[in-house]
């Protein structure tokens, strides 16, 4: 197993400081342990792995994954709503003056002309086959074989096995690029952002939503939030993060804000880990409906507490 110290923030370069140690995989229960360290600077606060795992030692993580399983829920994606809760959201999003935060749908694509679509880690191919149905012509990249295979028979997509920077997709070939839950999982998050703007068209659209350190529910279970997954999850980087590797990347129109998202999984899931972590403690209570309609109206604000990190840009 190798690992190496990482002292300093990927995004901004800042000293980092120790925020969590010897954290259990308390998601798939890997024997590794984990620690994180948080970014010094104020108006980025990266939090990353350190001691570090190198591409080898992580691979040994993900042998359970669940994005194997052509059936496995996607918990990022919106939760059902009423038919008349649908209507409402469906009309809302289709108003052209709206800042991306409001058309969620289809990751931020719905406003857009169908073209040709890019899923980077694609896992099992659920958003593509999504995609596909609304006119999207898709193609995708995973490193796990076994998710690619799963992947190329759910959705048709051409699905590409290896790295972004290798698999050989030609220069200004997409019209939008997503990653869902992906960067944060990436020894090299700044390379690939910068190879998807390579990858767009002129005036592509590039989607990132990954889990935000500074939500919510992070502030409310520390070291049990479920968006920490230890040891897979080697960078988080909230809004201003993302702001700021997109725009070195070469975006324009960036825009980055979190959202509440699965709210009700991540609540749930971050009660379970608290309950194995801690089991003579008292459990957190969920959120309250109050609370939740305040968290709600704070996204919606500009405020920093969903449980998702987005970034919508433009080439």
């Amino acid at each position: 197993m190798g690992y190496k110290i990482k002292p300093e923030c990927e995004v901004c370069g800042s000293v980092g400081h120790s925020l969590y140690s010897e954290l259990p995989d308390s998601t798939f229960g890997n024997a590794a342990l984990g620690s994180i360290s948080k970014c010094s600077n104020s108006g980025c606060q990266t939090l990353w792995a350190n001691p570090f795992p190198d591409a080898k030692t992580i691979f040994s993580f993900y042998k359970h994954y669940y994005t194997h399983d052509a059936g496995a829920a996607d918990t990022r994606a919106s939760s059902a709503r009423p038919a008349l809760k649908s209507l409402i959201k469906s009309i809302v999003e289709t108003l052209p003056f709206l800042p991306a935060q409001f058309s969620p749908s289809l990751r931020y694509l719905r406003k857009l002309p169908p073209g040709r679509l890019l899923d980077v880690g694609c896992g099992n191919g659920a958003f593509l086959a999504d995609a596909a149905e609304h006119g999207w012509q898709v193609y995708g990249q995973e490193f796990d074989a076994k998710a690619a295979e799963v992947a190329n028979k759910s959705s048709g997509a051409e699905v590409r096995l290896g790295d972004l920077l290798e698999v050989g997709f030609e220069h200004s070939s997409f019209d939008a690029i997503t990653l869902s839950n992906v960067l944060e999982h990436l020894h090299n998050p700044r390379e690939i952002v910068t190879e998807a703007c390579r990858l767009l068209k002129p005036g592509g659209t590039f989607v990132s939503i990954s889990p935000n350190p500074n939500s919510y529910l992070h502030t409310k279970f520390g070291q049990s939030w479920r968006g920490l997954e230890v040891p897979r999850h080697l960078f988080l980087l909230p809004p201003a993060a993302l702001r700021e590797i997109a725009s070195d990347a070469g975006f324009s129109a960036i825009e980055a804000f979190s959202v509440m998202g699965a709210f009700d999984f991540m609540e749930r899931a971050s009660m379970e880990i608290r309950e194995k972590e801690f089991p003579n403690k008292d459990a957190i209570p969920p959120a309250t409906k109050l609370q939740r309609m305040s968290l709600r109206m704070k996204t919606l604000l500009g405020r920093d507490v969903g449980e998702w990190a987005v970034v919508v840009a433009q080439r």
